[in-house]
């Protein structure tokens, strides 16, 4: 049968004037046959089905319009951006660097457990399908099964790419104020109190 997962495609960020601005975090759908081997166990063969790759490499090429028409991919897609930025912060120290302190929110703020597998089992899906080739003196009659499965995976690795500006001080150029400062600016102005741990901001195209 056939294996799809969807996984990240390319993923990239700036930083300038201590704003980090992620600016794609694309998904792919890849896909992988698969058999029964002799002791009852799926394994991969490493080669994927030419069909099934064909299929793959549409619909990667067109995500942005399934997901106008399934919400539920543009909802994927945010979930990968969400672990990408997760990731930055993570990887950048973004609370140490902020001066934040967010313990209260990891340790002093008790919220229910919830116990999540870190692995679920993927969605099987089997289509039948039935043709007759007329043939001389009578037909010919096929019959077939197609089997696939599918799940996710989100290890998003972000990488840096230069801004214009990083690019025009290497040529020693001087540069205005970027739009990442202004952003910045903007931002930390939206901010109605100081204690506020989350506020609206709108963006502008």
């Amino acid at each position: 049968m056939n294996r799809f997962w969807f996984y990240p495609a390319e993923s990239s960020y700036e930083e300038d004037d201590g704003v980090v601005t992620l600016k794609s975090c694309r998904v792919k759908l890849l896909t992988e046959h698969q058999f029964l081997s002799a002791n009852g166990q799926l394994a991969d063969d490493g080669r994927p089905d030419r069909i099934a790759q064909q299929f793959a490499k549409e619909f990667t090429a067109h995500y942005d319009e399934i997901a106008a028409a399934r919400p539920i991919y543009k909802e994927l897609e945010g979930l990968f951006r969400f672990v990408a930025l997760a990731r930055l912060m993570k990887d950048r120290q973004a609370a140490a660097s902020a001066g934040s302190r967010l313990a209260f929110l990891t340790d002093g703020y008790r919220i229910r457990s919830t116990a999540v597998a870190p692995r679920v089992p993927g969605l099987t899906n089997c289509r039948e399908f039935n043709r007759n080739r007329e043939v001389a003196g009578g037909y010919v009659e096929m019959q077939g099964f197609y089997v696939s499965c599918g799940g996710v995976s989100m290890d998003v690795h972000p990488k840096r790419v230069k801004t214009v500006k990083t690019a025009k001080a290497a040529k020693g150029r001087k540069t205005s104020s970027s739009p990442a400062r202004k952003a910045k600016s903007k931002i930390i102005a939206a901010r109605k109190s100081p204690k506020a741990l989350y506020w609206d901001f709108p963006q502008s195209d």
